[in-house]
Formats: structure tokens, sequence, C-alpha cells
């Protein structure tokens, strides 16, 4: 009957079969664990002549998939939009079914955009506010979608404009993260609340300013959100667009009426901040600013005097040239200065934490030497615009050096090109994830690419657990130019066929979670993909360039 379900011109034979139905359900519902029944494939298949026959032969219209998705998740999941419109018509069909990812049909429909499909859903009953694996409402993610009209018929259809997700991070926070002017000020004229903030105490106003988002500041400062809220750290938007080394966005403040003289907690001012980080076009930016509004600011002398007393302060800009002369390095862990003006890796403001991830650099300082001479290199996953955190790993150099190298150079750009912005294309929970696709059809760099990446080097290293880096096949349908693949289990099937390169060093929860984005065919329910890589250097490493 599967056979029958999958093909248009197999209608006679399915009557035939529905003739001579057993007295159970079996051969329609199929039995526990449930893969693709006769119905659910119908609905994979876009078959609606079939779907139609066997739910009038009783198949059962709400039968899920062994992961959860029910016959509307499957047709929206494959984009037949005019199938789930018709399984829509159904009297008996249930649209609050969710999946093992808590994702609903309506989640669905939102992340493809397909409004009249909202209106219908939504119609058919569906309970508004429920949240995905990650927390978000629909309301969240047709902000992020950046859908406006979606966006205004969740909020007309009684969406929670201030409901949070686990960060505590609320609509019009998503909406100023990632610039959405539009929906940000449907959200506020719908009466969202500019004061909430998140569980580190960021504002809206924070968000923008972290992400250099300008028209974003000026739109929420023109609609009445507060310019002076401090965070948990006591960091004003201000502070952070100078932490974050936004020029654009703390103009906007500036020219909003942004306070100059507000301190943190510890008593330091923007300008403060943008004199001890050296950055020169924010200090003048500052005291125009300054001049501009004939107030007195702090004599930038006393400043660079009171930053000569504080030592520490200093280190950041001549870090590189003491590094020749000395190990500068924290006492608590001993990590060096190089990066960030205080120790990344003992701190606890994320503020600084991210300043890494917002320079891009290629290479990022490690905080302690690697035990080995191998490579370390790093990669940021991000799904669906979302950070889910950092990975390093070391690189068998010492055993299969062309595979190692050339990964490594991939993953700095060194040539101009590498895994930078390249998708996870197949993840399958309990197995592995494959990635590496950066080529994306161009067949001069696909000869270029194969020509220096090595697939057999040697099968010295077995699979032996989880976190293992290993090269892809390139005789399979499913394996790119230069593609890899990391796993979560042991895998000694694949010994003796896959060249082990790489072990991840940390970050192993990241894999963790980056597995339960999986299927069971390797189709990731989200666009889970490498937001930043490069190598991993240690304190002597840097200190000998």
């Amino acid at each position: 009957m599967n056979i029958c379900s999958t093909s248009k011109n197999r209608v006679d034979a399915l009557k035939v079969l529905l003739k001579h139905k057993p007295p159970d359900k079996l051969i329609l519902d199929g039995v526990p664990p449930r893969e693709y029944v006769p119905l659910l494939t119908s609905s994979k298949n876009n078959n609606k002549d079939i779907f139609d026959m066997l739910i009038k032969a009783g198949a059962d219209i709400n039968i899920i998939h062994s992961d959860g998705s029910s016959a509307l998740h499957i047709a929206i999941r494959d984009n037949h939009f005019d199938m789930a419109d018709a399984i829509l018509n159904y009297d008996k069909i249930d649209v609050n079914i969710k999946d093992d990812y808590s994702n609903t049909a309506l989640l669905g429909a939102i992340r493809k955009e397909q409004l009249n499909l909202v209106k219908k859903i939504v119609g058919k009953g569906a309970v508004l506010n429920n949240r995905d694996q990650f927390q978000m409402t629909e309301l969240m993610t047709a902000v992020l979608c950046k859908k406006t009209e979606i966006t205004k018929y969740l909020i007309s259809a009684g969406s929670d404009i201030n409901a949070k997700d686990n960060e505590g991070i609320a609509p019009l926070m998503w909406a100023a993260r990632f610039g959405k002017v539009e929906e940000a000020i449907i959200l506020m004229k719908a009466g969202a609340d500019k004061g909430a903030q998140d569980n580190k105490g960021n504002t809206a106003l924070h968000y923008a300013a972290e992400n250099g988002m300008d028209k974003m500041i000026t739109t929420l400062i023109q609609h009445g959100i507060d310019k002076e809220a401090r965070n948990s750290f006591g960091l004003t938007s201000l502070m952070v667009a100078v932490t974050k080394l936004h020029i654009n966005a703390l103009s906007a403040l500036l020219d909003g009426g942004a306070s100059l003289s507000t301190p943190d907690i510890n008593g330091k001012t923007a300008l403060f901040r943008a004199v001890a980080d050296g950055n020169v076009r924010m200090t003048r930016a500052l005291l125009q600013t300054a001049e501009d509004r004939r107030k007195e600011e702090e004599d930038v002398a006393a400043i660079v005097a009171k930053l000569k007393e504080e030592d520490q302060s200093l280190l950041p800009y001549r870090a590189r040239q003491a590094l020749k002369k000395k190990k500068v390095e924290c006492d608590q862990c001993r990590s060096c200065f190089c990066c960030m003006p205080h120790c990344v890796w003992c701190t606890n403001d994320p503020l600084q934490l991210q300043i890494i991830q917002q320079r891009r650099s290629k290479y990022v300082c490690h905080p302690r030497d690697p035990v080995s001479s191998n490579p370390h290199v790093f990669f940021d996953i991000s799904a669906d615009g979302m950070l889910l955190g950092r990975i390093h790993i070391e690189l068998f150099a010492d055993l299969v050096p062309r595979t190692a190298e050339c990964f490594r150079r991939l993953c700095i750009h060194q040539d101009g090109y590498g895994y930078r912005d390249s998708v996870f294309h197949r993840i399958v929970p309990e197995f592995m994830c494959q990635g590496g696709d950066f080529i994306c059809g161009n067949k001069h760099l696909m000869k270029k690419v194969k020509k220096i990446f090595p697939h057999k080097e040697n099968f010295k290293i077995p699979h032996s657990g989880a976190g293992v880096l290993s090269v892809t096949n390139q005789c399979a349908t499913h394996c790119k130019v230069a593609s890899f693949f990391i796993t979560f289990v042991k895998a000694p099937w694949l010994d003796d066929k896959h060249t082990v390169f790489g072990q991840v060093r940390e970050g192993l929860e990241i894999i963790t979670k980056m597995a339960k984005l999986g299927t069971e065919d390797g189709t990731p329910t989200r666009k889970v993909y490498i937001s930043d890589c490069g190598q991993v250097i240690s304190l002597n490493q840097l200190a000998e360039e």
C-alpha cells in the first residue's frame, strides 16, 4: 500500500486493495514505531487523491511519524502548500500536534512565510503562544522571518507581544537584535513593553547597540525607550556600542541624546572605555559630542594618567609588543591579554566574551597551551541565526598531515575561501552531522579544492566515540568536495573507510545540541551552520609571531 501511495498513477491499484481491507487498520496506520505509513507517504509525495481515498477508507488523519510529525507537518516542511491546504479542510484534523522538537504546524507555516496557511491553521483552533525547543513563540519566529503581514496577523489574533524565551528575550528584543525595524514599530504600536529586560538586564536598545543596528536605535529612541537603562553589569547602551566598536550605533545614540556622564558600576564612563580601548574614532566622536553639548567631560590627560596607574588596563594596546619580550598572562587562568581588555576566560561579562566573535579574527587565543604541537581550530555553531556555542577541535597533523593542513587552511580562509557560513546539510541523531559544502556549484572552485583535499590519506585512527572529525567519501551522493562529518557516537563500521583527522576537545555539549536538530533521513529541522571559524593559537605560538 505504501508503493501505491507514492505515485499518482496507481490510484486504481489502491482502490482494489481498499476493497479487501482487513478487519483492523494495520495496513492503513501501521504499527509502532511508525515511519512513513501510507497516509504520511501520500502527504510527503503531494498525492491529494490518494490521501483522500485513505481518509475515506478510515485512515487516522492525525497519525504521526516516529519523529512526531503529522501529515500536516510533512506537507508544510516539504513545501507542498496545496497539500497542506487540502489537509486543513478535513474536520478531524488536529492542528496542535507537536513533533519531537516541539514544533507545531503553525510554526512551520510561519517559517515558510505562508500567510494564508497561518490564517487557516489559526482558524482551525491553533493554540497561540506555543514554544519550540528553544522556547521561541510563533510571534518571535514571525519577527525573525521578517514577515510583516504575519506579525500583524498574529498580534491581532492574540499572540503575547511580551512573551519571553528561556533567556528572557522578548519579541521586541529579537527585532532589535536583527534590525527588523518594521516589526519593531508594529510591536511598539501594539503596546510592547519598551522597558522589558532579559535575564541579564539588557533592553531592546542594548541589543540594537550590541549588533550595530543604528536605524533600529534611532527608531527605538523616537518611540521613547529609556536611553540610560543599565543591564546587570551596569552598562548602558552607549557603553555597549563603545565596547562592540560600532561607530554608527554610537553616533545614533549620541544624536538621540544618550548621556556621556553616566558611569557603570565601576565608575567608568563611555569615554573612559573608548580611551582604554585605544579607539581614536570613538574617542573623537564622544569628545566632539561633549563639545557640542557644551558639557564638561573628564580631561583626556587625566584619564590617560589614571590608566597608567592601573597598568593592567594598558595591556590590550601593547600586548603583542610585550609578548616579544615577556609573557603577559592572567594570573588566574594563564590567558594572554592580546584579544581582550580583560581576560575572556575568567570574566563573567558576556559582552566582553562576545567581542572576539564580533571581530571575526582568524586567530583566537587559547587559555592554555595545547598538550601536543598539533594545530587547534574552532567553529562557532549557529542555528537559524542563534549562536549555539563554540567547539574546539584538535587536528592530528602528526598522523594525517596533509588532511589536517588543508582543513586548517579552509578554517582560516587562507586562500580566500573556506568553511565560514557553510551549512551542516546532513544531521542524523545517534550517528553524525555532516557539513563543509562551501562550493555551492562553483565548478572552478570545486576542481581547485578537489586537487588539494585528500580523502583517503590513511586509516590509522578509529572512530572511537563522540566528537571524532572524519573525511567523507566523494563517491557518495550526499557528500561534497572538502566535506567532513563529526560523530555523535562510536562508529567502528566506518574504520578503514574514512580518514579520521581530528577530535573535538571542547564543546561536546554543542555537538549534543546539534544532534537534537537532526532527523532520521538526515534533513536538519533548522538551518545549522558555521557562523565563524578560525585557528586557536597558544600563548607561546603568539609570542613567536
